[in-house]
């Protein structure tokens, strides 16, 4: 399997100019391309390998950007279709190296997905696939404390408590409901819609036995932690899992061995879990049946939990005044949780069929009532609902059948929001609230602005989806490609602990940084200006605009995931293959389990339990195969056998 090298370029070695700003990853073949010119002149040319010009094109009219203070001319090349890799030239000024391709952002897609995989907790990172970003595993998390904010009817503060796995939230090694669940929900919800496509992409990773899916095995490994963040004996949920206090900034995981805390449950955390095991239920049914079952139970109860304490907000201060010890670490308040009822709701009417989901919140009402343009964010996910509503019509229960076509305009009026302020700015940058994580909201809106295009099939949409594409991968501002790894000009120093400690020049490839933020809360030298779109510093010390984190992530994720699925060729096959499953015959008898599989060939067999963990692997010969018989429960059978694969589901009493 080969290890993905990302595209990375040495600026110091190149000499690009500065004054030409471009998409430093690649644009689509038939897609559109522009570029922005902050040299003035009246010819443009796109010149070959050896120098030859295959393109002349002339310029638009001098352009102000007024919140940059910049004035400039656009560069529209989208009639140039030849694939290769070019260069454009103005004058004496030349830009990063152009790359066009039919399928241009694949390589973009895979690196932001081992991206996340590079952020595993409790997991050691092995040099054959991750080279010389190898290290050791840290925070197994199999021994953690219940802190005083978060004791229940059962588990007290001298209870111990398992909850490995999951990725590491940001430049820290805190782990957070919130954040962890659109992330979660975001990979879920690109493979729900592309899996053909989505199973032929190797990240050079190792496999899943079970999967088979690179994105999707990476989506589990963090739904597997949030579920153990579950107390089974209640339903509620602990809303993070975090040390006391930050480590020092270049402290790796394995030397990070602070107690570790779930802090109080919160109704916010309950809903982001039941909503999102409510997506996976869908997703994983035919993949991981007993997985996605437990994903169901698991999201109903989170639900039920959250009813009963609709205003259990998660308050770190009022927390720090109450309890002990007292816990500095990534907050996630959110003192409204309408969006998570209303996301929440969605999901599990979808999952079981049940409209008592969506008559519970008046979810229809309040689709009906809201005037106002949704958005994405981690406190603001009332548009995730939306998105599934509009995507899975038919699995809307008749009494709710108009909430589809209501998901769909509402997504849709998003998109013209978007589009309107996009079209005002004469670069066709979009325009947003410049804050904490502002490339997030950028990527945010292209998913909507590619959802409208798939809802309505106006394309120009879609050219605004690539809009906020190309303003992250270096149109913009700043001249920087906000991807690790990826483009001429990259952050080189984010705030992320691994990429500070690890002895290794390069960070951490395949993470979106937070981008332009006038507030600069980090107090960091540096910073070239306090205007907003230019407010942006790449120095490990600012956290308020140059860490990554993991919904940052999962937004590029989800939008380059879409539009590289839109590219992708009908006519490509997997190189993974799911064949057709044929009929296990399972028994139980003298507490052995007997397993038989009309096939001559050596078998092997694997038990799964309810969790998706393996319960140990087992080989036999002749088409039948006995196991030592699991404790009662739901279990999942998976046989291999001459290349093809075969599953079934066996309840122990």
């Amino acid at each position: 399997m080969l290890t993905l090298i990302p595209l990375c370029l040495a600026a110091t070695t190149l000499g690009q100019s500065s004054l030409i700003r471009v998409n430093q990853v690649g644009y689509a073949m038939k897609g559109p391309k522009l570029a922005v010119l902050l040299a003035p002149t009246d010819t443009v040319r796109l010149l070959g390998p050896h120098n030859e010009v295959a393109w002349k094109g002339v310029p638009s009219d001098p352009l102000d950007w007024a919140e940059a203070e910049e004035t400039g001319q656009l560069v529209d090349f989208s009639s140039f279709r030849t694939p290769g890799t070019w260069r454009l030239e103005a004058g004496s000024e030349a830009s990063w190296p152009i790359v066009i391709q039919r399928a241009p952002w694949e390589p973009l897609l895979k690196g932001l997905i081992k991206g996340l995989w590079y952020n595993r907790a409790s997991y050691a990172i092995p040099s054959g696939y991750g080279g010389q970003w190898s290290r050791a595993a840290g925070h197994p998390d199999t021994d953690v404390r219940v802190h005083s904010s978060a004791v229940g009817p059962v588990r007290t503060t001298a209870s111990r408590i398992r909850s490995p796995g999951g990725w590491y939230d940001a430049g820290d090694y805190g782990k957070y409901l919130p954040s962890a669940a659109i992330s979660t929900w975001s990979l879920l919800h690109l493979y729900q819609q592309f899996p053909s496509y989505l199973d032929t992409l190797d990240l050079g990773v190792p496999e899943h036995p079970q999967i088979q899916s690179d994105l999707l095995d990476e989506a589990v490994w963090n739904l597997r932690w949030m579920l153990s963040m579950q107390d089974p004996t209640d339903g509620g949920v602990y809303h993070r899992l975090t040390t006391t206090g930050f480590p020092s900034d270049a402290t790796m995981p394995d030397a990070d061995r602070g107690a570790r805390y779930v802090s109080q449950k919160s109704t916010a955390a309950a809903l982001d879990l039941a909503a999102t095991a409510a997506k996976a239920y869908r997703v994983l049914r035919d993949r991981s049946p007993a997985l996605a079952d437990s994903c169901l139970h698991s999201a109903q109860a989170a639900w039920n939990w959250a009813r009963r304490n609709p205003t259990q907000y998660f308050l770190p201060d009022s927390i720090n005044e109450h309890f002990s010890p007292s816990i500095s670490a990534g907050p996630y308040s959110d003192q409204n949780v309408s969006d998570e009822f209303d996301w929440a709701a969605s999901e599990l009417m979808l999952a079981t069929g049940q409209d008592s989901f969506s008559l519970a919140v008046r979810l229809g009402d309040r689709v009906a009532q809201n005037r106002r343009a949704p958005m994405i964010d981690w406190g603001d996910v009332r548009s995730l609902g939306l998105l599934s509503l509009s995507l899975e019509k038919a699995k809307i229960p008749a009494s709710a059948i108009d909430l589809g076509e209501a998901a769909g305009d509402m997504i849709t009026m998003a998109g013209r929001a978007i589009r309107k302020v996009r079209l005002e700015n004469g670069f066709h940058l979009p325009e947003a609230p410049y804050k904490w994580s502002s490339n997030t909201v950028f990527a945010n809106n292209g998913i909507l602005c590619w959802s409208a295009w798939r809802i309505t099939g106006d394309t120009s949409f879609q050219s605004a989806a690539i809009d906020m594409l190309d303003y992250l991968l270096g149109r913009n501002a700043t001249g920087y490609s906000f991807v690790t790894g990826f483009g001429g000009l990259t952050p080189i120093h984010p705030h992320h602990r691994i990429s500070s400690g690890d002895a290794v020049d390069a960070p951490v490839p395949g993470m979106l940084v937070g981008g332009p933020n006038p507030g600069q809360e980090d107090a960091c030298a540096g910073y070239p200006s306090k205007l907003a779109p230019k407010s942006y510093v790449d120095a490990s010390c600012s956290y308020a605009s140059n860490e990554p984190a993991i919904n940052q992530n999962a937004a590029l994720i989800l939008l380059a995931g879409s539009l590289s699925a839109e590219l992708a060729d009908s006519g490509s096959t997997s190189r993974r293959t799911h064949p057709r499953p044929l009929t296990l015959s399972v028994s139980i008898h003298s507490a052995r389990l007997r397993v038989q599989i009309p096939s001559p060939d050596d078998l092997e067999v694997e038990v799964f339990g309810v969790d998706g963990r393996s319960r140990g692997p087992s080989t036999g010969a002749n088409g039948t195969i006995e196991l030592a018989m699991p404790h009662s429960g739901v279990w999942q059978i998976q046989a291999r056998s001459a290349g093809k694969t075969w599953g079934a589901r066996v309840t122990v009493p």
